[in-house]
Parts: structure tokens; sequence; C-alpha cells
């Protein structure tokens, strides 16, 4: 049962002596002596709460040590302005790239320019051995100019901070060696047994945006598809994308032709949009006899030109 996992940590934090912890919602903890233990026991929660159509919030999730717990630390000025900057940078919190010049003048991009001492603050803190999440955020969020020096430092944050997967996605756009980038993502999928939904998705949006022209592609495509922690929506994040390499085009048939009513389908539907108009709209008349849902996604990909 889920709520056997529920630990207050007011009630017990004084009388555990477990080396590590999940910080489950805002008032509830996990704890377990076994790492990968506390990390099964969270994907598990994550499926069940999915199953209720709930989620977790990401940003609210912390893993860590025990001991990390209500350290209060002091914020020097050099961090402090760093802070500051994040404020004003692209980051995971929902901004666009796109959005970004349209938001800020000119004069305003200059004025958050790192300066060398800054700049070599985020890199003493990117060499931290402990590095923290909140620091890691940082670093993702203001070092874009060094794209290729924090790659090495990837596979650390996948392993340790997997909430910061959104965050790692829209910094590998500044990241020049995709194909490196490519083999850290099939590395990680294929040595790490606890990787979550929510990472899995963002990997599948990598894919799209960064990885999809290396000789990587080809690996993660079934990695991601095929991992036995994927769902139906990382499934369909994939069957999603509007290309024909890489066997996605029989991927999404298989998926069409069952006339299931499922996210899936759903997206195999809008994937299909890249096919021959005569061949996407037989596909679509098998998917579209599934529901009144497939029904009308049907007849909007139809008008796709």
């Amino acid at each position: 049962m889920i709520g056997s996992h529920y630990v207050n940590f007011v009630d017990y934090a004084a009388r555990l002596d477990s080396e590590n912890m999940i910080r489950f919602m805002d008032d509830f903890y996990l704890f377990s002596d076994d790492i990968d233990r506390l990390v099964s026991d969270f994907i598990e929660a994550q499926r069940l709460l999915g199953e209720k159509g709930l989620s977790l919030n990401p940003l609210k999730t912390v893993l860590g040590e025990i001991e990390h717990i209500d350290i209060e630390k002091e914020i020097d000025d050099i961090k402090l302005s760093l802070l500051t900057r994040r404020g004003r940078a692209i980051t995971a919190s929902g901004t666009d790239e796109g959005d970004w010049e349209d938001e800020f003048e000119e004069d305003d991009i200059d004025e958050d320019v790192l300066n060398e001492e800054e700049t070599e603050y985020l890199f003493s803190m990117l060499r931290d051995e402990q590095i923290e999440e909140e620091d890691a955020e940082l670093i993702l969020a203001l070092m874009r100019d060094h794209g290729n020096d924090v790659l090495e430092h990837i596979p650390v944050f996948l392993d340790r901070f997997p909430n910061l997967s959104k965050n790692i996605f829209h910094f590998c756009a500044y990241v020049d060696d995709k194909e490196e980038l490519g083999n850290v993502v099939i590395e990680y999928l294929s040595n790490n047994n606890q990787v979550t939904e929510y990472q899995l998705f963002w990997f599948s949006c990598l894919l799209e945006a960064e990885l999809f022209e290396t000789k990587s592609a080809d690996a993660l495509i079934p990695l991601l598809y095929e991992h036995h922690n994927s769902t139906d929506v990382t499934k369909a994040r994939i069957l999603e994308i509007p290309n024909k390499r890489y066997g996605l085009d029989d991927m999404r048939e298989e998926q069409l032709r069952t006339g299931a009513s499922v996210w899936p389908a759903w997206s195999s539907a809008v994937g299909s949009r890249v096919e021959k108009k005569s061949n996407r709209n037989h596909l679509l008349g098998y998917f579209a006899n599934g529901s009144p849902m497939n029904e009308l996604i049907s007849d909007c990909v139809k008008q796709y030109e």
C-alpha cells in the first residue's frame, strides 16, 4: 500500500539513522538505508498516483542525504548575484527560448553576461563532488556559454537529480557535441534501472530537439520506448515525432491499426501527418473507428497538407 511509505519527517527524523531520503510531496518523507530500494519505492508510488490521475510536482520532490535536512546555509554575495541573474535567465520554469529576446531588451541581456569571478564561482560549484541540486540548477541556468564543459558532469546530474531533467533538456541546446551528448543519454539508460517517467519524457524531447540527426538516435528510440518504466505518456511522446526514420512509421502503423483510444494511438495519428496523404488517410480510417475521440483526431490530422 502506498500509505505505508509515507513517513512524517517531524515525527521520525530524530530516530532515523538512514543515509538517504526522498522528500515526498510537501509534508512527507520516505526514508531508507538502501538508495536503490528508495528510488524503486518512489517510482512505484508515482505509478500508483498516476493510476488515480494524480502526479508529483518534480520541483518539490528532493532526493538527498538525511543530514542535509534543515541545514541552514549562508548565501554569499556572489551566489546572491547569480541567483538574481537566474531569475532573468532562460530556465525550465516555463519560459520558452523564443520569448527570451521579446521579454528583455538587448541591454538587459548584456548586463546578464557573467564576469570572470562569477564564472569561476560556478566552475568551483561544478567541480564539487558533493554538489547540491539547487547549485546544479543554477549551473544549468547560467553556464550556457560553457555547454561542453558542463557536459562531462551531466551524468552526475542525471543520476543524482532526476527532477532536473527538464532543466537539462533546455541546457542541452547549448551543448555543441551532440554525438557525445547522445552517448551520455544511451549510457545512462543502459545502466540505470531506476529511470523515472519524468526523465523518459524529457529524454524523448531531447531526442527530437537535439539528437535526431546523431548516430545515437537509432539506439535511443528502442531504449526509450521499450524501457521497463515507460508509460503510455512517454511512448506517446516518441510516436508523435513527425519523422518516418528509425522505424517510427512502422511503430505508428501498429498503433493505428488497432483502433485503440489511448495516448500512444492518438500521438501516432498526430505523428502520421508526415506520411503521404493517401497512406496516412488509409491508416486513419482504422483508427477513427475506435472512438469519438479517435474520429475527432483523425478528422483534424486529415486536414494537414
